[in-house]
């Protein structure tokens, strides 16, 4: 036999869950719950740094026999490796000192992988800084070339 008691309890819980799903599903979400702005983007890491060199073989060969940074590679007579930290690459990259090397006046490039490309670059715009040259490569993402004021080449990198 059910006792009187177990039913009252029992009509009072499906009569709380009942307004439970009514507010749950009719609430409007806050401001506060809105999506937020998507934050301005940034630089995530330094990508690569190029050196402009007479002999790239023989510097690259040089690097990895003195300082062990195993610049092995080679690609149109570009030589590259990294050094890998935690989950990043750092890229190293040889190029003959002509074309775009003799657009750096000091023979070095920093390039900075940014974790939104076409915002990045587009707030540089609006900063006044234009770039010189920019490229698609596909697979290994987007590249905008910027002089800084000593000549000095800037390139960020993304997708």
């Amino acid at each position: 036999m059910i006792s009187i008691e177990f039913l009252l309890y029992s009509d009072m819980l499906k009569n709380i869950l009942a307004v439970a799903l009514v507010l749950m599903f009719s609430a409007k979400p806050s401001k506060a719950q809105a999506t937020p702005a998507p934050a301005e983007p940034q630089i995530q890491y330094v990508g690569g740094i190029t050196i402009c060199a007479d002999n790239p073989k023989a510097l690259a060969g040089w690097y990895t026999d003195k300082f062990g940074l195993k610049i092995d590679q080679e690609y149109n007579g570009i030589y590259y490796g990294s050094v890998k930290y935690k989950d990043m690459d750092l890229n190293f990259g040889i190029h003959p000192a002509s074309g775009d090397c003799q657009k750096s006046g000091k023979g070095f490039t920093v390039t900075f992988h940014v974790d939104n490309y076409a915002k990045y670059v587009a707030k540089l715009k609006t900063n006044g800084v234009v770039p010189f040259n920019t490229s698609d490569s596909g697979q290994f993402g987007k590249f905008a070339e910027y002089l800084d004021l000593e000549n000095n080449k800037i390139t960020v990198w993304g997708n």
